[in-house]
């Protein structure tokens, strides 16, 4: 087994807004006793305040684009209406590091 330390902005920079290919890789490491990951406070606290400021930027970033997707189906009398904005991939990922770094 390995012992590894991720810092906060390299926990940041596993975010992906569509499918992560890393998390799932790190999660089956760690669940099969390849990995432990190491974490202090530090990390933890700073986590905790750096999820939310993502969250909010992939929240905002899919307003963005479903109002551009909006506003192009209006122009091109396509309905698009049904789509809605998604920011479950985050969430999922956001879910992930939290219970990696625990």
């Amino acid at each position: 087994m390995k012992n590894i330390l991720i810092d906060t902005c390299s926990w940041v920079d596993l975010l992906d807004e569509y499918d992560n290919k890393l998390l799932p890789h790190l999660e089956f490491w760690k669940d099969n006793n390849y990995i432990n990951i190491i974490c202090n406070k530090v990390i933890i606290d700073e986590w905790s305040k750096h999820k939310e400021l993502q969250r909010k930027k992939f929240s905002d970033s899919a307003a963005t684009k479903y109002k551009h997707v909006i506003e192009v189906s209006k122009k091109e009398n396509i309905s698009l209406s049904h789509l809605k904005p998604k920011i479950e991939n985050v969430e999922n990922q956001i879910s992930c590091i939290d219970k990696l770094i625990s």
